[in-house]
């Protein structure tokens, strides 16, 4: 491993700083993640936040699958699943 990078768990892994940042970037410009193969070979997975009433993410659902699945599919009905869970937690 070179200085200053992360470990690599596959080789589609980010292990940069910069490749982190922009993935970050992504997530909070796009309202949900998608990554393929990053964490373990042959899964994607597509993951949103739940946010608080202040916009700070406070937990996430997501569904992991094989390869087969098409994850960009279904980022969509996660973030509207995402806000749904927002909503019912500001009326608790």
């Amino acid at each position: 491993m070179q200085p200053g990078s992360l470990p690599k768990a596959t080789p589609y892994s980010l292990t940069t700083r910069a490749r982190v940042t922009a993935a970050v970037r992504a997530v909070r410009d796009d309202g949900f993640a998608i990554e393929h193969e990053q964490a373990m070979l042959g899964y994607n997975c597509v993951a949103a936040g739940v946010r608080d009433g202040g916009q700070r993410v406070i937990g996430v659902i997501g569904v992991v699958g094989r390869t087969t699945f098409a994850a960009q599919r279904l980022a969509r009905p996660l973030r509207d699943a995402a806000a749904d869970i927002e909503r019912a937690l500001s009326h608790v």
